[in-house]
């Protein structure tokens, strides 16, 4: 498994094409955009689906309910489609009647999503069903309950909690959620809701997949999951862009998902991404979130190349001022590019010398001196750029490379019984990401500080650093005689 330690006429807004390819792109690109979040909801809805008997609705000017109804949406088979508190959008009324919905699962109590919208949709001639508790994390637990037990997922019935006091880890699992259908609870931060709670004791998974790192849920949630679930698996990265890659990866070795597809959502603001679940979940694509509307993250990016020459497809959230045709071509150039290779003379693995099958890369977040203090963290990347299986000679040292901590140059994962076992081989084209952490090194010399130490078990070299912006690579040769690493 991969590791790295979501009245106008809608149907004009459509999907629109996205700015040309950089030259060599192969991957395609549309957007799901309308002229506020309500229209490109329906664009998303639509787009996922040309009739439909349910369709779920949530209150569009927040998040929690429409999140958390992703799972609601995959098991009654419909799309999510948003509404004011007070009022039915025209766009939202015009999809319910194309797609010939004949039941409107209404997500939130009445205070989100006021009994004149009820009314106003049974006037409509629709069944009206209401999901909705006293906080968005009853809500949240009735929205589970209704959904019941989960599939299993990876072998085990599973139940995904994510945080309800910031959007992004939730609308990442979503589309995941809408495929079981998967149910999705919400916590506060500090502690474990007790809705929650009374929801997983009602549903009785036999694991728990928790969203986000501690800075979006904390360690007492953990603990208290742990308490009512044999297994908990928390899949949290540095940030939501990290989180959201991380969901990607699980849907793709869990669900089979090929990551062909990529639903593209702006990371900093919810409104475009709301009821992008069953659209990302019909299309079996993940939901990978941007820094910002100009800025496609390092950790986007980094999955993207490593998913080399595999995306063929982008679908963009929301229009420009969401998500820029810069961000969507710098993400169509990671997907087709990869990462940069050195020149084969300086690929070398524990097996032979310059094979330039191989290509390893690294991506460090602080590198501004040969001179060094502090700690930085980065990821590794190896690729087999070949169709043929590359044996490997496994080295003491290698289980650095599956996220021990360093520090001052010795590995805390150095143990051979407590290192995850070796890397014998790469399949063809395959692709494998890992992060490390390099600890205080006290204004040395980064050289002296790894002491003749490899980042990478699949190099016999000592690791060297040198100054650099985002996106310029250097050669570096320390000693001179040993071939190079390759920083970002």
């Amino acid at each position: 498994m991969r590791r790295i330690i979501s009245t106008f006429v809608v149907a004009a807004a459509g999907a629109l094409l996205v700015a040309a390819a950089p030259a060599g792109a192969a991957a395609t690109a549309d957007r799901l955009a309308g002229p506020t979040r309500y229209e490109t909801a329906v664009v998303a809805g639509t787009a996922a689906f040309t009739s439909a008997t349910d369709a779920v609705v949530a209150r569009g000017d927040t998040f929690p309910d429409a999140l958390a109804a992703s799972a609601l949406a995959g098991s009654v088979d419909g799309p999510i489609l948003l509404t004011e508190p007070h009022a039915v959008p025209a766009a939202t009324r015009g999809a319910l009647a194309r797609l010939g919905v004949r039941r409107v699962h209404v997500v939130g109590d009445e205070t989100a999503v006021g009994a004149d919208v009820e009314a106003a949709l049974r006037t409509d001639g629709y069944e009206v069903r209401r999901y909705g508790g006293a906080t968005r994390y009853d809500t949240a637990a009735r929205v589970a309950d209704a959904v019941g037990a989960a599939p299993a997922l990876d072998g085990k019935r599973t139940v995904f909690v994510a945080s309800g006091e910031s959007f992004a880890d939730a609308l990442a699992a979503g589309p995941v959620a809408f495929s079981g259908p998967y149910p999705l609870l919400l916590t506060a931060r500090a502690a474990l809701s007790p809705a929650a709670a009374d929801s997983i004791r009602r549903l009785t998974p036999e694991r728990v997949v928790l969203l986000g790192g501690l800075a979006a849920v904390s360690g007492d949630v953990e603990r208290a999951l742990h308490d009512l679930a044999p297994e908990v698996h928390r899949y949290g990265g540095r940030d939501r862009s990290e989180t959201a890659a991380l969901v990607a990866w699980l849907a793709h070795d869990q669900l089979g998902w090929p990551n062909t597809e990529i639903d593209l959502a702006r990371g900093d603001l919810f409104p475009d991404a709301l009821a992008a679940a069953p659209h990302a979940a019909r299309h079996r694509a993940p939901v990978l979130l941007t820094s910002g509307p100009t800025d496609l993250g390092v950790r986007t990016r980094l999955f993207l190349e490593a998913e080399l020459d595999r995306v063929a497809a982008f679908h963009v959230l929301g229009d420009q001022s969401a998500i820029s045709d810069t961000v969507v071509d710098a993400a169509r150039t990671a997907a087709t590019k990869g990462a940069v290779c050195p020149p084969p003379s300086q690929i070398h693995t524990g097996q032979q010398d310059n094979d330039p099958r191989i290509c390893v890369t690294m991506h460090l977040e602080n590198h501004t001196a040969v001179t060094y203090s502090g700690s930085f963290r980065g990821t590794v990347r190896i690729e087999n750029r070949s169709g043929d299986t590359i044996p490997l000679d496994p080295k003491p040292y290698q289980c650095a490379i599956s996220g021990a901590l360093f520090t001052n140059g010795e590995s805390t994962g150095g143990n051979p019984d407590t290192c995850p076992p070796p890397i014998t081989a790469l399949a063809p084209h395959e692709v494998r990401t890992y992060d490390f952490v390099l600890d205080t090194c006290n204004g040395g010399t980064v050289n002296s500080c790894f002491e003749g130490y490899s980042v990478v078990g699949l190099f016999d070299a000592a690791v060297g650093l040198v100054a650099g912006g985002p996106d310029v690579y250097r050669q570096v040769q320390y000693p001179v005689q040993q071939p190079v690493l390759v920083f970002e």
